[in-house]
This record gives C-alpha cells, sequence and structure tokens, in this order.
C-alpha cells in the first residue's frame, strides 16, 4: 500500500510538472518542491538490534537480506517505504523529511474443527515514523547528482496479541541519525531514480511491553538499540 500510494502521488507530480510553460529546473534549484518514494525497495540491508533489561543482561540480535522490494516485517522499521517531501531553499540547498504510516483495520482468524468454526482476533500491527532532514546536491552531468542528506528520524512499530484472558502488547521504538548519500539518476525531465547507501545510527530507545491478566496490567521498559545499514533504491519527482 506504501509503494501504491506514493507512485501514484509521484505520476501527478510529474503529470502537472510535464504540463507546465516554465523552463525545466535542474535539481536542487532555489524554490522548487521534490516529492519521493523513498526507500522504497532495500536492495541490502544490515540490521543489529540490541535490548538491554537494565540488569546486566542484554540481548543482541543481527540479520542480513537482500530484498527486491520491502521484506514486510515492520520491526525492519528503517526498511519501511515511505513519502518524502523537501524543499530548494536556496541553490543545492533543501530541507524536507519523510513519513511513513500503517494503521490496522482489524485482523481475524478462524479455525474448524468437527464441523465448527472458532474466529478470534488476531495480532494488529501498527508503525509509524518521521524524519526531517537537510540535503546538499551536487551536479555531476546532466543527468546525474548526488543528493547527500542526512538529518533526525523517530520510528515506532506496536504489536497487539489478543488472548483469552487480557491483551499483551509490545512496542519498540527509537530515535536515530539518518544519513542518506544517494546518486540521482534523471531517466528524464523533472523524474529521477535514487540509488545509494543508507546508515541509520541509533541516539535513544525503548523496549515496552506490558500484559494484562485479569484486568490486572502490568509493564515494562528496556533500553533498546538498533543499528541499520543498506543499500536502498527510490523514485522521486520535481517542480
Amino acid at each position: 500500500m506504501h509503494r501504491i500510494a506514493m507512485a501514484g502521488l509521484l505520476v501527478g507530480v510529474l503529470a502537472a510538472a510535464s504540463g507546465s510553460a516554465h523552463a525545466e529546473p535542474d535539481l536542487g534549484a532555489q524554490g522548487q518542491w521534490i516529492i519521493g518514494a523513498d526507500r522504497l525497495s532495500p536492495l541490502l540491508s544490515y540490521a543489529r538490534t540490541t535490548q538491554d533489561d537494565n540488569k546486566g543482561a542484554s540481548i543482541t540480535t543481527s540479520t542480513t537480506s537482500v530484498a527486491l522490494f520491502w521484506s514486510g516485517s515492520p520491526q525492519d522499521f528503517y526498511d519501511i517505504p515511505r513519502l518524502g517531501i523537501d524543499y530548494g531553499i536556496a541553490p543545492k540547498i533543501t530541507v524536507g523529511g519523510n513519513f511513513f504510516a500503517t494503521l490496522p483495520m482489524s485482523s481475524k482468524q478462524s479455525a474448524t474443527d468437527a464441523g465448527q468454526t472458532v474466529t478470534t482476533d488476531g495480532d494488529k500491527v501498527s508503525a509509524f515514523g518521521f524524519a526531517l532532514r537537510a540535503g546538499y546536491v551536487m551536479p555531476l552531468g546532466p543527468t546525474l547528482a548526488l543528493w547527500a542528506r542526512g538529518g533526525l528520524g523517530y520510528a515506532r512499530v506496536g504489536t497487539t496479541s489478543p488472548r483469552n484472558n487480557g491483551d499483551r502488547y509490545n512496542s519498540l521504538s527509537q530515535l536515530g541519525l539518518n544519513l542518506e548519500p544517494q546518486l540521482v539518476i534523471s531517466p528524464g525531465p523533472h523524474v529521477g531514480i535514487m540509488v545509494g547507501p543508507v546508515i541509520d545510527v541509533p541516539l535513544t530507545g525503548t523496549f515496552h511491553t506490558e500484559r494484562t491478566d485479569n484486568n490486572m496490567t502490568t509493564s515494562e521498559d528496556f533500553d533498546s538499540s538498533q543499528l541499520h545499514i543498506g543499500i536502498n533504491v527510490g523514485l522521486i519527482g520535481w517542480f
């Protein structure tokens, strides 16, 4: 759904831009709007997540993946496709950000045994994130540019698991430093393909868990951090 919505928005932007009577601006011109489908495809992704119970015990999990599109796991929140919006405040200098959101509507699970079907609620996963950034565009040729971007980003993923005697809820949130030096290849006017590395450095993070049993709720918080390094592909349009 993220990819479909962002691709549709880009088509609209490019259609409006192509119908404009003004001269075609280069990427990074002052007063220019840039709309992008950021991190559309994580070609290579490495993530190392560490959780500390603040009592001397910790768990570290490392994962490496190669994918044409997003793996579908919201816990890999740095690989979730997102909508980017940037503005040229001066020649070659941009400011902006990106965001993503996944809101669960319903989740049901049915089991049939001896002709009887029982339907129960299933797990619901929500994800939300946004980032603020600044960038610098360095032209490398008529159809090639380096767009170096960096800023701060926040992401939160939560899972609600219904149980007969009460719900279970886990969430992972993190504030991190995002570095994205992107090579922009322009196959036509006002459109570009972004390819390049992404580095996400954790600054602070929390793993939160809640458990409800017989109307009594207990919760715990643990320190958490996720370091992410990868190579991503995205799409942009500008006007």
